[in-house]
């Protein structure tokens, strides 16, 4: 009987160390099967991160685009406005001058007149 209880020592040692090793693959499974959900997860919230990005950086260069079109066309607005003031500046300088002409011809004339009408003015004092 010492070789009976022997080999059912044996038996059980072999069935605990199965069941042992059994329980240890569970638990390291499960530890896995925990480490590789929480990977997952992790990886799901970089992909989310990395779409928000790429669709900020898209609506940041739609933006840049759409502000420098936007400082062209202001650009180009303010330079036919200047140009608009300036001829509109030369028009009325060239209408002042004109004037200024005339005033200026026309007191000559009144002056040379003037001028031939006082020797007979002299002449009669």
């Amino acid at each position: 009987t010492r070789l009976a209880d022997a080999q059912a020592a044996r038996a059980q040692a072999e069935s605990q160390a199965v069941s042992a090793t059994r329980d240890y693959c569970a638990q390291q499974r499960a530890e896995a099967d925990q480490y590789l959900f929480e990977a997952k997860l992790k990886l799901s919230e970089a992909e989310q991160v990395k779409e928000s990005a790429e669709k900020r950086a898209v609506e940041l260069e739609q933006e840049v685009k759409f502000r420098i079109e936007d400082a062209g066309k202001m650009r180009q607005t303010a330079r036919e406005y200047a140009q608009k003031l300036e001829d509109t500046a030369r028009i009325a300088a060239e209408a002042l001058m004109e004037q200024t002409r005339g005033g200026a011809e026309e007191l000559a004339n009144r002056m040379r007149e003037q001028t031939a009408e006082d020797p007979k003015d002299l002449d009669r004092s």
